[in-house]
């Protein structure tokens, strides 16, 4: 209990600070979600929830967010392209999320991702919905130029927050417009990007600052966002034509910045407005937050002062706490207990159009899943001994789906009804084996190389090149060499591994500098091992050190 605060509270503080990403990003927290499991579409009790936090590029699972037994940082999420082909590529943004939110009307989670909005359905599968997925803000560039449109021809100037109304739209800040996205139908939001429409709503409205966050209030069909250089927090009216927004609170004393509103399921809406430069603000409270409720005919109420810290993003969870989040060090959430109601969408059962999308296990990986990890059954016919571990299969599934079992390799499932494989990790084959069931694979970095090497022996390509994404995705200047020296001696042995081999002679070119200032005896390691791969390695600097730079 916070003595200046008067209500149940607590700070969740991750040891280590907040995760960091090898690519750079920096991992902060930019905003946290709820979406709804459905466990039988047809049965709103088995509805349950998680809660995701958007910390970088990543989106972790935030578990115990639904009860009040304590709250942990759970695994990342795994999220894949959107790409027709035999097999399921790891989504990569090439920045990270912001303001993540859900939306029952196509039972998907949206995000900010650089200068797009980006579609995360319930089968973890990521699509563009609109803007440019290759253009995102950097610091110290010039902002984008808005373009109303259809989808990916769409642009946004510097997007920040976003908020759905739950019947088709979404509102974005962007900058100091707001702009709506109208939805394609729920039969079509699974399927094609170009689809969404964007419209600016409002434009220019914010004396030239930025948008802090939006909410969207169904009570008052209105939109509530806040200014944080002002501290403003406005109500813009929709369905009326020419609606002017309504000013509820506007330059208070004492605060100058916020950024965080939200409603909870009960329609009451809060927002936090913290002190901040001015000159007014003295001791104790040049560091503190204070938390507002709005009640019917724009009334406010403070519910929480003087909460020490700069706190942000409001967001309610599944249990009823309010959660605000801190984007500048390792504390990460300050979690209140206001007795606030659950969001209206896990509190209530969904419309059975977000029911039918909402149910991931239908689909087909998720079904031959299932039927795997129900093994062993009736419905197997073959066994495979991996290392003194059994696997349970089913011989069309196996032969279908791996040319290692296919009878055109001169493999006879016919003659037995246990296969040993005595030389093959147990672990690293689990992996293989729930791939030749679902299309899927969750590869970690440090088991990338053993995954590589075992699909290639298996004659899974496709498993083989998700294998490499990961070894590439895990590359840095202290460990080159030995990914070198590694896909050298499988590409001997397979041409499977020479693109990846290629790939990572590129980078140790790109960074050479980095690596000898890592592993200053790196010329006389690969040497030792590869006289070859020195040459070639050698000759790729010397070429990019002479080639010529322009001057634009």
């Amino acid at each position: 209990m916070d003595a200046t605060v008067n209500v149940p509270a607590c700070t969740l503080v991750f040891p280590g600070g907040l995760p960091r990403r090898p690519d750079g990003e920096d991992g902060l927290c930019r905003g946290l979600v709820s979406r709804p499991l459905i466990g039988n579409p047809g049965d709103a009790g088995s509805v349950t929830s998680q809660t995701l936090l958007a910390l970088g590029a990543d989106l972790r699972v935030l578990l115990g967010a639904d009860s009040h037994s304590g709250l942990e940082l759970g695994a990342r999420l795994q999220i894949y392209e959107d790409i027709n082909v035999g097999m399921r590529r790891p989504y990569m943004p090439a920045c990270g999320f912001i303001s993540p939110c859900w939306d029952p009307y196509s039972a998907s989670v949206y995000a900010i991702v650089g200068r797009a909005i980006v579609r995360i359905s319930s089968d973890d599968v990521a699509t563009v919905l609109a803007g440019d997925p290759n253009d995102y803000p950097v610091p110290g560039g010039a902002d984008g130029e808005p373009v109303d449109g259809l989808g990916l021809a769409a642009r946004f100037k510097s997007p920040v927050c976003l908020a759905s109304d739950g019947t088709g739209s979404l509102y974005v800040g962007d900058q100091e417009d707001i702009r709506r996205v109208q939805l394609p139908p729920p039969h079509q939001a699974a399927g094609q990007p170009g689809e969404a429409l964007v419209t600016t709503l409002l434009g220019g409205r914010a004396r030239d600052a930025v948008l802090g966050s939006l909410a969207f209030d169904a009570v008052s069909n209105s939109l509530f966002y806040n200014m944080p250089c002002y501290g403003d927090l406005q109500r813009l009216p929709l369905g009326e034509p020419n609606a002017e927004p309504v000013t509820i609170v506007t330059n208070p004393p004492y605060y100058c910045a916020g950024d965080g509103v939200a409603v909870d399921g009960g329609g009451k809406l809060y927002a936090a407005l913290h002190s901040g430069r001015r000159e007014e603000v003295r001791g104790a409270e040049q560091n503190a937050t204070t938390v507002w409720r709005f009640e019917e005919g724009d009334a406010v109420k403070t519910e929480v002062a003087k909460l020490q810290g700069r706190w942000n993003a409001l967001a309610v969870l599944p249990n009823g706490y309010l959660a605000l989040l801190d984007r500048n060090d390792e504390t990460l959430l300050q979690l209140l207990d206001l007795g606030l109601q659950p969001p209206r969408l896990l509190a209530a059962p969904l419309p059975q159009a977000a029911r039918s999308l909402a149910a991931p296990h239908r689909s087909l990986p998720g079904d031959f899943g299932m039927l795997l990890d129900r093994q062993p059954d009736d419905t197997t016919d073959i066994t495979l001994e991996v290392g003194g571990i059994t696997f349970h299969g089913h011989r069309l599934i196996l032969s279908s789906r791996c040319d290692f079992f296919s009878v055109d390799k001169g493999f006879d499932f016919s003659s037995t009804k246990c296969i040993s494989l005595p030389d093959m990790d147990p672990i690293i084959f689990k992996l293989a084996f729930r791939f030749m069931y679902t299309g899927i694979a969750e590869i970690p970095v440090e088991q990338a190389r053993a995954v590589a090497e075992l699909a290639d022996r298996l004659l899974l390509p496709e498993l083989g090149l998700l294998a490499q994404e990961v070894v590439m995705a895990g590359v840095a200047a202290s460990n080159v060499v030995g990914l070198l020296l590694w896909a050298e001696a499988m590409d001997g042995h397979s041409p499977a591994f020479t693109e990846l081999l290629a790939r990572l002679k590129a980078w140790y070119v790109e960074h050479y500098k980095e690596v000898h200032e890592e592993v200053p005896n790196v010329v006389e390691q690969l040497a030792a091992a590869s006289p070859k791969l020195v040459a070639e390695l050698t000759a790729g600097c010397l070429m990019r050190a002479e080639r010529p730079r322009y001057l634009h």
